[in-house]
């Protein structure tokens, strides 16, 4: 059998003036509502938390709605950014075309030794496999994949 643990993540959030009011009157009737025996304290300790639990809830409602109409405002950007692309689309094959077959020439950028397979998506044109770019840094910076630092004239 496998073992599992319950994973819970904390989000601190700043609390309104109003919010900590209310969250000590909620704290405040829980505890009239546990420990008192007067009906009549109990009944208005009980109304004080419905009425909180109300206000917790609308509060629920208008932060969902909130976190809703941000989702529906980035799915109508990612919507407009697709029907640009899609309208650019002989523009931007045109430019990867110009900017492969200038690496290919030996036009591409200085800085980019792997300007040929970032060109091509990753992947090396000749074998069709992918291949991690050079992450080295320095002199040895774009040195040619299977050589080693020995192997290097300096």
């Amino acid at each position: 059998m496998t073992e599992t643990a319950r994973v819970a993540r904390v989000i601190e959030v700043p609390v309104s003036e109003e919010e900590l009011q209310s969250m000590k009157e909620f704290q405040n009737a829980l505890e009239i509502l546990k420990e008192s025996k007067d009906e009549a304290a109990r009944k208005v300790a009980s109304e004080t938390i419905q009425s909180q639990l109300v206000k917790q809830f609308e509060q629920d409602l208008k932060r969902r709605q909130e976190e809703l109409t941000a989702i529906e405002e980035r799915v109508t950007s990612l919507h407009q950014q697709l029907e640009k692309r899609k309208a650019s689309q002989a523009d931007i094959i045109s430019l990867r075309l110009k900017t492969i077959l200038n690496t290919a020439e030996g036009l591409g950028f200085p800085d980019d030794p792997d300007g040929m397979q970032a060109a091509l998506g990753g992947f090396d044109h000749h074998e069709f496999k992918r291949v991690e770019p050079s992450r080295t840094i320095g002199p040895m910076r774009g040195r040619l994949r299977g050589v080693d630092d020995d192997d290097v004239v300096r």
